[in-house]
């Protein structure tokens, strides 16, 4: 079955659109992750761990939102092949941070490679400079989200609040 043509007048929802690219995207980059362990989840923990400071396996879980048993056994197939080391924390001796190694990052650069190319496959719709603008544009959005808890609850009851108003209207109107 051919996906829907959607056209400029027809524009989606953010969340759908987001959906749709995403999925092309994922589609496209199967193939970079069949030597990683973990696949993607692999992916995402090595580019957290290039990218800050060795976090603290209980907090890498939570950002990448991978339930902490999976995490453990993900980063302990990691750590075999020689991809991330745990070290002990200097501040809680309960906590392990984990850092990406040199064979790591050659595998995450040969990864980035293969994803780069999926990438231009998925954006191939846009220009140079679109495709940079987006890029830009989702890491800003990106940076700015944060994992906070009592953050996405105030959104999540704004959200209900101004959901019920709109379901108060409507059955005012009906009534």
């Amino acid at each position: 079955m051919d996906a829907p043509q959607v056209t400029q007048t027809e524009r989606a929802p953010f969340g759908i659109s987001l959906a749709v690219v995403q999925h092309a995207f994922l589609h496209a980059s199967e193939a970079a992750f069949t030597d990683l362990p973990g696949g993607s989840r692999g992916y995402l923990v090595l580019g957290v761990c290039s990218h800050q400071a060795p976090p603290t396996q209980a907090a890498c879980a939570y950002q990448l939102g991978i339930d902490r048993t999976v995490f453990t056994y993900l980063v302990d197939d990691l750590e075999r092949e020689k991809l991330v080391e745990r070290t002990p924390d200097p501040n809680d001796r309960r906590a392990r941070r984990i850092a990406i190694t040199a064979k790591g990052a050659r595998m995450l650069d040969k990864i980035n490679d293969r994803l780069a190319q999926s990438e231009q496959h998925t954006l191939r719709g846009l220009s140079a400079a679109e495709q940079e603008t987006l890029r830009d544009l989702l890491w800003r959005a990106a940076a700015a989200t944060t994992p906070d808890a009592s953050t996405s609850a105030e959104l999540a009851k704004q959200l209900g609040r101004a959901n019920g108003t709109r379901e108060r209207r409507a059955r005012r109107a009906t009534s």
